[in-house]
């Protein structure tokens, strides 16, 4: 992204005390992962001051940041398993129905 501000926010009552990556994470619904690399980077800034991830917020501080988090990539790479290998996968843990009958009974 571009240096610019992409979303100053006034710091409501209710954050008020919050640490600066808890409370832009329940703000943007980004991860604290993914504001704790925001922050470490100098992207956040209280006041037009950059701050640490720990710091406290005030009520009607401005809270603003210079980027956004990459776009999650966690299922990046992985393949599609077959229906067949799935269902091999669920009887495997399930066992065959006449083994299930024989554990089940008493004596």
């Amino acid at each position: 992204m571009s240096g610019e501000v992409v979303s100053p926010v006034v710091v409501p009552e209710t954050l008020a005390g919050e640490r600066v990556d808890r409370a832009l994470a329940l703000l943007t619904g980004w991860s604290r992962r993914e504001v704790r690399a925001l922050v470490d980077a100098g992207t956040v800034t209280v006041d037009g001051r950059a701050v640490a991830r720990s710091a406290r917020l005030e009520a009607g501080a401005t809270l603003a940041w210079t980027d956004a988090p990459a776009p999650a990539t966690r299922y990046a790479g992985t393949t599609a398993i077959s229906a067949s290998m799935t269902r091999r996968r669920f009887m495997v843990l399930l066992g065959s129905r006449s083994d299930r009958s024989r554990r089940c009974r008493p004596g």
